[in-house]
């Protein structure tokens, strides 16, 4: 499926602690009003030592968290993000091409852990690595989406499967990758109805979603990285 081959990975090495230890304190940081302060605090670091492709899922993940976080975590929105975030989100951005802003590939594809490492990728076995405010609704909502997707995952080499029927024009492996995909959408199905389970409406609009959205006009200007504002 869309999932990473390896489990993310759970830390930085340590010359990124600077960033490791905002993320272990972000929800602090953002009910203290002291998030911006102490992304303000931080040195521009050197990206070039983020080597694995893990090790640059997690960066990325941590300064687009980072990112939205800044903007909207501290009641009026700030219009810049400082150079000590925005240039090694965009070095780090542009090594895994994508555009620098919380996106579902970072806070559900790669925002995951087993809680038994011999385990499958299932509700019951699986634990967010990264909250914004932090609570069961958000991590609940990351992790329905993370087992969505799991799940999806039988379905994709079933729509090869199908292709290769219509152009065979072979209507018995046809009707074969059809219903192993009705399976999967169906189990699929059965996932994403858990969502209310442990995530409420409310808690969602209010606390989770404001941190998703992206920029508006103007814009956001990316200190170090754009001359002009970008909206995303």
């Amino acid at each position: 499926g869309f999932l990473p081959t390896q489990n993310p990975v759970q830390a930085l090495p340590r010359d990124y602690e600077a960033w490791e230890q905002i993320a272990a304190n972000l929800s602090s940081l953002l009910t203290a009003n002291q998030l911006r302060p102490a992304i303000e605090r931080l040195s521009v670091l050197d990206t070039s030592k983020l080597v694995t492709e893990g090790q640059l899922q997690r960066a990325m993940l941590l300064l687009s968290v980072f990112g939205n976080a800044y903007v909207c975590g501290d009641g009026t929105p700030a219009t810049v993000i400082p150079r000590a975030l925005s240039v090694p989100w965009s070095e780090v951005a542009e090594r895994v091409g994508r555009p620098m802003i919380t996106s579902h590939a970072s806070i559900v594809l790669n925002n995951w852990r087993l809680l038994d490492e011999t385990g499958e990728i299932d509700l019951d076995n699986i634990g967010a690595l990264q909250l914004f405010l932090g609570g069961m609704d958000e991590a609940w909502f990351y992790l329905v989406t993370v087992a969505i997707e799991a799940r999806g995952a039988a379905a994709l080499p079933c729509l090869v499967d199908l292709q290769q029927a219509v152009v065979a024009d072979d209507p018995e492996q046809g009707v074969t990758a059809l219903s192993s995909i009705a399976s999967a959408v169906q189990r699929i199905t059965e996932t994403l109805l858990r969502m209310p389970e442990r995530c409420a409406p409310y808690v969602f609009y209010h606390r989770v979603r404001p941190f998703l959205a992206g920029w508006g006009d103007p814009g956001i200007l990316y200190e170090g990285v754009v001359e002009e504002p970008l909206v995303l």
